[in-house]
């Protein structure tokens, strides 16, 4: 038989195996304080939900410890579904990356990525790693794909806040990290290449002219012998 909640406003039942308890939300707005428990909508989407995909071997525990002692985080995630976002908003997010992280000293995530990835595989000595086996999973998102991310997380959350309301948010999926295709959406992971433009000149420029990159070795070879020639008449002369 399932009790009946008590006689009281704001209570969530919850079942866990064969239980149900009931929690007084109220009560815990209350303790948690209004900045915070505004904050909580956005930070559960941010950390992963229903509708948003999480940090890998990313808990919510970690985050929400850093959110606790952060106002300017707390505010943060309370504007996320009613305003645009700005910079300071992808800043701010950003920085909760690197610390879910591990990393206090370091605010780019894209610097945390190379610092995670050098930990792991960088050579010991005279060994080399071989990174046929290596696995990426435990490497944060590059900022370009944690921007589209902090894109759906706002969009997400701007559907939550508006859920008891006739009106929706303004904001579109397209706009919000996600691309139309035909009738169906799909992730935008990033905007722009997926490889340094540099780099893609460099592979295409090597496979279209072979010869040119073998004459350019030739010279450079030639100039070394010649350098080595002239310092070698130089000890003759003294």
């Amino acid at each position: 038989m399932i009790p009946k909640p008590p006689q009281s406003h704001g209570l969530v039942g919850l079942f866990s195996k064969n239980t149900l308890r009931f929690i007084n939300i109220n009560q815990l707005y209350n303790t948690l304080g209004a900045t915070l428990s505004k904050s909580l909508p956005g930070y559960h989407a941010f950390t992963g939900s229903d509708y948003t995909a999480a940090f890998s071997r990313k808990g919510k525990l970690s985050a929400l410890k850093v959110l606790e002692k952060d106002n300017k985080l707390q505010e943060t995630f309370g504007k996320l579904g009613e305003e645009d976002i700005n910079s300071e908003t992808f800043e701010q997010l950003e920085l909760l990356a690197c610390r879910m992280y591990g990393m206090k000293k370091i605010n780019s995530i894209n610097e945390v990525r190379l610092e995670k990835f050098a930990q792991k595989y960088k050579p010991k000595k005279d060994k080399v790693i071989n990174l046929k086996s290596m696995d990426g999973s435990f490497l944060p998102p590059c900022f370009a794909v944690l921007k589209e991310k902090i894109k759906r997380v706002n969009y997400v959350t701007a559907k939550w806040k508006s859920s008891t309301s006739i009106r929706m948010p303004p904001i579109t999926p397209q706009e919000s990290g996600w691309i139309l295709e035909g009738n169906r959406y799909r992730l935008n992971w990033f905007d722009g290449e997926c490889t340094p433009p540099s780099l893609d000149l460099i592979v295409q420029e090597a496979v279209e002219d072979p010869e040119a990159s073998g004459e350019d070795e030739e010279e450079d070879n030639e100039f070394l012998r010649g350098s080595d020639d002239e310092s070698e008449d130089e000890d003759i002369e003294e």
